[in-house]
């Protein structure tokens, strides 16, 4: 959807001379900037709520039969390990690279006549 929003931008980018490789990269990082202060926030905000939750726990009662075939209290503590936030860092962002090339190539082979015609 950004490509198509900018396709006159892009167009012209072409028309003036810019590479289809510095456009595919512009494409690419935009998008991996996006999603990396996306995953930033992501990660303090659930940090912030295990430790919040980490403390007075999450009180799962109204669930009571569930919770004793699974073997567990009704209240559930959550902690976070180190090991789920660099999972969670490297699904985000191969997930947004593998979205984003597709794009990247569409917007690298935009042509530029048609693109200054475009409204």
């Amino acid at each position: 959807m950004a490509i198509m929003e900018r396709f006159h931008e892009i167009g012209v980018m072409k028309s003036i001379g810019t590479r289809p490789t510095w456009i595919f990269s512009l494409v690419l990082l935009e998008a991996l900037n996006l999603s990396f202060v996306g995953l930033v926030f992501g990660i303090i905000t659930g940090i912030l709520f295990s430790v919040i939750t980490g403390y007075t726990g999450i009180n799962l009662g109204f669930y009571m039969e569930t919770m004793r075939t699974w073997g567990t209290g009704a209240v559930i503590y959550p902690y976070i390990r180190y090991q789920d936030i660099i999972a969670s860092l490297v699904i985000v962002l191969i997930t947004a690279f593998s979205a984003a090339l597709y794009p990247a190539i569409k917007a690298a082979r935009i042509n530029p006549l048609k693109a200054l015609h475009y409204i």
